[in-house]
């Protein structure tokens, strides 16, 4: 009997085209010197490991205890990308977004800490262009308890929900979102609809939120001690409290 289960599983995988959702961590993957990434070498770019790790196909991709410098990085279809909490950091390896994603639908990033490594009082931030997630031309998306600190830009930016040629009727979901020290904590930009976000928390930015997308519903939310707590809102059902 578990033989013949056995037997139907993987026919059911050959034939949907598709492997199993798999876990790995990215200490599994070297970079291009041969070396895995530890959380100890700060000023090492682990991007090369990452990608690889993502490229092993859908599952979740680990990132340990530890500080890591990345950029540009496109988390594919049907990942999930989770660090430690505060515990895992993550810096720029000098790209402008350190996380960056693009047409792209069922993807996760959660448990992490983004450093956007901004200087000088927050109070004199200004856009650079700088973020540590960008997100364009998704959809089904979830980004959750992911802080995001000192970023000369939006620290988190969502723009044009929907992937391209499909009907935008679900943009993601955003859960327990610490924005800091940055030029705008969170912007949902232009297009950015469908969109639903709870327990974002912005703070000691010069504007907390901007929302410029529609049908974007943010509760259960916190902006303080920013210049501006929220910027201009436009066809927008908003609840924060």
């Amino acid at each position: 009997m578990t033989t013949t289960l056995l037997g139907l599983s993987l026919l059911a995988v050959l034939l949907s085209g598709s492997a199993p959702a798999q876990a790995r961590s990215i200490a599994d993957y070297a970079n291009e010197d041969g070396r895995a990434p530890d959380g100890v070498l700060d000023a090492t770019d682990d991007t090369p490991a990452l990608l690889r790790a993502l490229g092993a196909g859908p599952g979740t991709v680990s990132i340990p205890a530890g500080s890591y410098r990345f950029g540009g990085v496109c988390v594919p279809a049907g990942v999930t990308v989770c660090g430690e909490g505060p515990a895992t950091v993550v810096r720029s390896n000098g790209s402008k977004r350190i996380f960056h994603q693009r047409g792209v639908r069922e993807f996760s990033i959660r448990d992490l800490t983004l450093d956007g490594e901004a200087q000088g009082p927050w109070q004199g931030r200004t856009d650079e262009g700088q973020s540590g997630i960008a997100i364009e031309l998704c959809s089904h998306f979830l980004i959750e308890n992911v802080s995001l600190r000192d970023f000369s830009g939006p620290a988190l930016q969502l723009s044009h929900t929907g992937v391209e040629g499909m009907p935008i009727t679900h943009g993601g979901n955003l859960t327990g979102i610490t924005a800091t020290g940055s030029f705008i904590g969170v912007r949902l930009d232009v297009r950015a609809e469908y969109v639903n976000a709870a327990q974002i928390h912005c703070e000691n930015n010069l504007t907390g939120l901007v929302i410029h997308g529609g049908n974007c519903k943010v509760t259960n939310s916190n902006f303080v001690t920013n210049r501006d707590g929220i910027g201009p809102v436009s066809y927008t059902h908003l609840r924060a409290h």
